[in-house]
């Protein structure tokens, strides 16, 4: 799987590279969505806008998630949402960790 770029909302973290992504600010999404015709989204941020990053994304092409956030979003049908607790895994590791 390759990850093409990152988007983040915030203008400060926007121009930077992350493990040689290149982050970019979240109104360029729908340029880099399509140029790199991209289809699956990975959401990790926690953000009372959520719903409407969310629908940005989908406009721009974006076909499936995959939800770190913790957060809950609507998405229409014929788009595809997993969600996972990253929460709840840490917590699940944490404890296996300790029984050692």
């Amino acid at each position: 799987v390759l990850i093409p770029v990152t988007f983040d909302t915030n203008p400060a973290k926007a121009s930077q590279s992350y493990h040689l992504i290149p982050c970019v600010e979240f109104t360029k999404c729908a340029e880099y969505i399509q140029k790199y015709e991209i289809k699956i989204a990975i959401i990790s941020i926690v953000s009372p806008d959520i719903q409407n990053i969310i629908d940005s994304l989908i406009v721009s092409g974006i076909k499936s998630f995959v939800n770190y956030s913790g957060g809950p979003f609507r998405v229409p049908d014929g788009i595809y949402l997993r969600d996972y607790d990253i929460r709840t895994t840490m917590d699940e590791l944490s404890y296996f960790i300790s029984q050692e």
